[in-house]
């Protein structure tokens, strides 16, 4: 069966829709892009960002995803920063669906403003940083093949959406 593939900005829900998801989809494997990279490097996000920077926590995250799609049968749980990172679209659309979990910038902030996990929302005006990331990459989240408005979902709502369009439109 297809992947199903979770994207959208940091705080959309992304993990925890991945979860609920799994829950109800007990023949799929559950893959989370970030933990894979953290088990890889045997480091925290932040710290990688910290110590080798930006770049190399992309170029990993480039090569874990491409690996990743190798395969079927997976709830895929992407870095919010993913698909802004050379994503094969080509690649995933042969093998997976792929779902924006799109919310508005003050729903995430308020999600996410006393997380400290987040190594790109540590600067002076996270929320201003948040609006910002969402413009560079909301170019690339529309191109996903669903786009589910979860402003108004909570975590069950939204799985439930998306298997429901999962299974509704042929896309397994």
């Amino acid at each position: 069966m297809k992947n199903i593939i979770l994207t959208g900005l940091m705080g959309s829900g992304k993990t925890s829709v991945a979860k609920a998801l799994k829950s109800k989809l007990t023949n799929f494997d559950l893959v989370e892009t970030d933990e894979m990279i953290i088990k890889q490097e045997n480091m925290t996000i932040n710290d990688i960002f910290a110590a080798k920077g930006e770049e190399y926590f992309r170029k990993t995250e480039k090569n874990i995803i491409n690996e990743v799609l190798n395969k079927e049968n997976q709830i895929i749980s992407l870095g919010g920063g993913s698909l802004n990172n050379d994503f094969d679209f080509e690649k995933s659309k042969k093998n997976s669906v792929l779902f924006y979990l799109k919310a508005d910038v003050e729903i995430l902030y308020n999600r996410i403003k006393n997380n400290n996990d987040r190594p790109l929302l540590k600067c002076e005006n996270p929320k201003e940083k948040l609006e910002k990331l969402l413009k560079i990459r909301e170019g690339n989240y529309n191109k996903a093949d669903f786009i589910i408005d979860v402003n108004r979902l909570n975590i069950e709502q939204t799985a439930n959406e998306i298997e429901r369009i999962y299974y509704e439109t042929g896309s397994n």
